[in-house]
């Protein structure tokens, strides 16, 4: 029992976490929105929907978990439960790109067009990310939509090279 109340412990831990989390990303937002206006650019959606549906195979865990009479395996699915539900909310919150004609927030802070230098793909693979690099040596971290919705709008050229 106690291996249970621990994944479950554990994993509520991991949900509030993230909505502490999702509650600072949308008092940031909502400080730049009060200043001016933005567009959203969400892909969200493929992340998401991955990390709801891993939810069933864990229901699943759970449910052999209670055929068997394996506390590890109820602890375990009950971990992930809340683990991918708690991701699936971080995931829909964090990939959504706000931006406007002079620039985007990017790691919850405004980033002016004017004051980007470089964006860089981090690695070949195709979901890699991408870095933006600002006049101030400051390096940010994108997902691929919105580095390359980020260097359309901003006329930035994105460096596809892997390496340092």
């Amino acid at each position: 029992m106690f291996t249970i109340a621990l994944g479950a412990g554990v994993g509520i831990l991991m949900l509030v976490f993230r909505v502490l989390e999702m509650k600072k990303n949308k008092a940031a937002i909502e400080k730049a929105q009060g200043e001016m206006k933005f567009e959203i650019l969400d892909y969200s959606k493929g992340v998401t929907t991955f990390l709801a549906v891993l939810v069933l195979p864990s229901i699943l865990c759970v449910i052999l978990g209670i055929m068997e009479k394996s506390e590890t395996n109820i602890a375990f699915g009950v971990l992930l439960i809340f683990l991918f539900i708690a991701e699936a909310m971080n995931a829909h919150d964090i990939s959504k790109l706000y931006y406007n004609e002079t620039g985007a927030i990017v790691n919850k802070k405004f980033v002016r067009y004017k004051s980007m230098k470089a964006i860089r793909k981090n690695h070949a693979i195709p979901f890699a990310k991408y870095t933006l690099t600002t006049f101030n040596n400051e390096k940010l971290t994108l997902a691929r939509k919105a580095a390359i919705k980020v260097a359309e709008i901003g006329k930035i050229e994105i460096n596809h090279l892997t390496g340092k």
